[in-house]
């Protein structure tokens, strides 16, 4: 059997009730040997993208706190 590849999105991760609804349908496929695949959490591909772009302006830190 060949592995299902579930993709969620940026709003399945975004609060607590989305990780809920998430969990519970990749439990409901255990058997079908499941590869998760998420995106950012909400906000982290706007700061990952500030960090590079600070980074790259000779910010030492790369706009890490």
């Amino acid at each position: 059997m060949q592995p299902m590849v579930l993709k969620f999105g940026g709003t399945s991760v975004a609060d607590t009730g989305a990780m809920l609804r998430l969990s519970g349908i990749v439990s409901d496929r255990l058997g079908a040997r499941p590869v998760v695949v998420v995106s950012a959490l909400r906000g982290m591909t706007d700061a990952l993208l500030q960090s590079v772009r600070l980074a790259s302006e000779g910010d030492p830190d790369g706009g890490i706190a």
